[in-house]
């Protein structure tokens, strides 16, 4: 549950804006004084052939702690074909100490990668995906430490409208 604003810079629609201030809690309403607050830049460059936003938000957790999140998105619309890559990251939690107790031991810092591409081959009866993804759930840790990857690709059959048949890999 929020208010949002968002709209345009210029007439042709290519550069836009959000804020927003909510609750942060998804499908149910909160009813705490902590916010969250949200922002992103978006806009089309290059004649519509480049895609790109940034986005940021905030959510304290109590007068000590608070979240952060930060993204960038950018996408090359080629014909016939789209590459595109999205990077987030959420840097550490701010921890301090309250009544001589710590709030939050929680020192990670998340990062997340996804690159991909998607085209077609024939006309809009046969295309392609592929997919890289990457999560690892605190970057300062610089010993062996666990990191998630995950890639898939595949053929994108359409025989009819709105009927896809996607036989894929995934590693």
């Amino acid at each position: 549950f929020g208010i949002q604003l968002a709209g345009k810079f210029d007439q042709s629609g290519d550069y836009g804006y959000t804020a927003m201030i909510g609750d942060g809690s998804n499908k149910k309403p909160d009813f705490s004084k902590y916010k969250k607050y949200y922002g992103s830049l978006n806009g089309f460059f290059f004649n519509h052939m480049l895609a790109v936003e940034a986005y940021f938000d905030y959510m304290p957790q109590s007068d000590s702690t608070h979240y952060m999140t930060m993204k960038f998105f950018a996408a090359a619309l080629f014909d016939p074909c789209t590459i595109g890559l999205e990077y987030v990251m959420q840097p550490a939690v701010e921890a301090v100490a309250n009544s001589s107790k710590v709030v939050s031991a929680t020192d990670q810092d998340p990062t997340g990668l996804s690159v991909w591409a998607r085209g077609q081959i024939v006309g809009k009866t046969l295309g392609y995906f592929a997919r890289y993804d990457m999560w690892n759930p605190d970057s300062k840790y610089t010993q062996a430490y666990y990191q998630e990857s995950f890639m898939t690709a595949g053929l994108d059959y359409q025989p009819e409208t709105n009927l896809h048949i996607e036989p894929n890999i995934w590693l």
